[in-house]
């Protein structure tokens, strides 16, 4: 018997193989990007669960050529379907603000998004070329301190 966390991700393989990995996908963003691509051959696919899963930075997979991520991102509003979001309370999110979803009983508003209880997102951080044993633990609060991309 499959249960859900084990179907997603079976589709969540079954999509990067697929999609990912097909020359056609790699036409195609050639086309959109402008950019000629080396080559398609590796595609990692992950799931990040609220409040279970998180990453860390990482070195691991750097190459000296350029490297293109994709990221193909699904956001569950509540009951297994898009159209409202649980809290942490277990309060749906749409009601608890009197967001549309609670409303029109379907849809994720933007107040559910607006509240952090749902989505993710992704940060890249440059790389320090200096080989030093101090690691730096601390995040600048402004963007005029350091290199930091964060993409909500």
């Amino acid at each position: 018997r499959w249960s859900p966390q084990l179907l997603l991700g079976a589709k969540l393989r079954e999509l990067r193989d697929a999609l990912l990995l097909k020359a056609a996908f790699r036409a195609l963003i050639e086309r959109v990007t402008n950019v000629r691509l080396a080559a398609c051959e590796t595609a990692e696919a992950r799931r990040f669960r609220r409040g279970f899963d998180y990453s860390i930075a990482t070195l691991r997979g750097l190459r000296p050529q350029p490297q293109m991520d994709v990221c193909f991102m699904l956001a569950e509003c509540g009951e297994g379907r898009a159209g409202s979001s649980s809290s942490s309370s277990g309060v749906p999110v749409a009601a608890r603000e009197g967001g549309a979803g609670a409303e029109a009983g379907g849809g994720c508003s933007r107040q559910i998004w607006e509240s952090e209880e749902v989505g993710g997102f992704e940060s890249y951080i440059e790389v320090d070329e200096e080989e030093d044993d101090e690691k730096a633990e601390v995040y600048r609060d402004n963007d005029e301190e350091g290199p930091l991309l964060n993409i909500p």
